[in-house]
């Protein structure tokens, strides 16, 4: 894996997409101060589409605005699906800096993959995140450089988030979903709605 993606021997991870409401440009201003505490990079994991914008180009250009070493930031493009677990297993940290979110997938693989968490607290991500990850306004940059930091630099802190993803994850199966579904279909059907 290390070599198939050219992972450093640790570092942070995003994975996702690359539009405005992933608010990527704002995990990488936070990453400049990671960067400086903790020397980690922030590898930064998928496939912009036709009419994204925000670019590879546009996230190097974005890290050099804000004084990160082209180091600092290690973009790796697609990852084949197979490959996620390991890549989210290596990765010191996740973090998610979405806006809006239907769901939350990424954090959700992260800590079934036990790895600590630090996610945006807007939409539907404090439901899926709950209490284990670290949950921050998507547009506070000191709040997300502190937070990171943090989880970087306390073992007991990583190990206890670490701890707590899989479980937190355990409880989003499709069975439950569907059981959910049909709970709300049956209140509507007793409710005699049309």
């Amino acid at each position: 894996m290390r070599q198939r993606y050219g992972l450093p021997a640790r570092y942070g991870l995003y994975l996702g997409g690359f539009d405005p409401r992933k608010n990527l440009p704002t995990l990488i201003a936070a990453w400049r101060t990671v960067h400086a505490i903790t020397g980690l990079p922030l590898v930064v994991a998928g496939e912009p589409r036709f009419g994204s914008l925000l670019p590879w180009e546009t996230a190097d250009r974005t890290a050099a605005r804000v004084g990160l070493p082209s180091a600092a930031i290690v973009p790796i493009g697609a990852v084949k699906k197979e490959d996620l677990p390991a890549l989210y297993r290596l990765a010191t940290v996740f973090a998610y800096p979405s806006r809006f979110e239907g769901f939350g997938l990424p954090p959700l693989e992260a800590m079934a993959c036990g790895v600590p968490v630090v996610a945006s607290d807007a939409t539907s991500l404090p439901e899926v995140v709950g209490d284990a990850g670290i949950l921050v306004p998507p547009d506070a940059v000191a709040r997300w450089s502190e937070e990171l930091v943090r989880v970087i630099e306390d073992p007991v802190l990583a190990a206890r988030l670490s701890a707590a993803g899989p479980a937190r994850a355990a409880g989003f199966t499709w069975a439950r979903t569907a059981q959910r579904t049909r709970a709300v279909y049956e209140s509507l059907i007793g409710q005699g709605g049309d």
